[in-house]
C-alpha cells in the first residue's frame, strides 16, 4: 500500500482488528474509500469494521454492507474538522471496494451518540505504525 504511506492510520483504542492481515486489508479499503472522491488524506481513523445499518423498520439491507472511517487532509488538521464517509464492500465478507460516500464536513468536538468525540485526541486513538502500511 505504498501510495498510503505518508498517511496516519489510526483506530479507537482497544477496537483493533484480530489479525494483521485483517488490519491491513482494512486500511486498503479506507485509503480507496478516501481516494475514491480524488481527496488526499493526511490521516485516516477506521471506526468500524464491515457493518450493515439497519433501515427504519429495523431490517439489514444487504447491499449496504460498509466501514465507517473519517478522513482529515492538511486543510482539516488547520480547522480541527473532519469528513466522515462509509467505504461499501461488494459483500459482507468480502473487504473488496464497492463504493463510497462522504458526508459534510464536521468539527472535530463532534459528538457520537454515545457522547463521545467521533475524533478524539490521539491519546484516545491507536496508531497503525507505518511499516504495516
Amino acid at each position: 500500500m505504498s501510495t498510503a504511506s505518508k498517511v496516519r492510520f489510526f483506530f479507537y483504542k482497544d477496537h483493533l482488528p484480530g489479525s494483521r492481515d485483517t488490519l491491513q486489508r482494512l486500511m486498503a479499503l479506507a485509503h480507496q474509500t478516501v481516494t475514491d472522491k480524488r481527496v488526499a488524506p493526511t490521516s485516516i481513523l477506521i471506526r468500524s469494521g464491515v457493518h450493515a445499518t439497519p433501515l427504519n423498520n429495523g431490517r439489514i439491507d444487504p447491499s449496504e454492507w460498509h466501514i465507517t472511517i473519517c478522513y482529515k487532509t492538511r486543510d482539516h488538521l488547520l480547522r480541527k474538522t473532519h469528513v466522515a464517509c462509509h467505504g461499501y464492500v461488494k459483500h459482507r465478507d468480502s473487504l473488496e471496494f464497492a463504493k463510497s460516500s462522504h458526508a459534510v464536513e464536521k468539527p472535530d468536538s463532534c459528538m457520537k451518540s454515545n457522547g463521545r468525540a467521533v475524533w478524539p485526541s490521539e491519546d484516545e486513538l491507536q496508531e497503525i505504525p507505518r511499516k504495516w502500511t
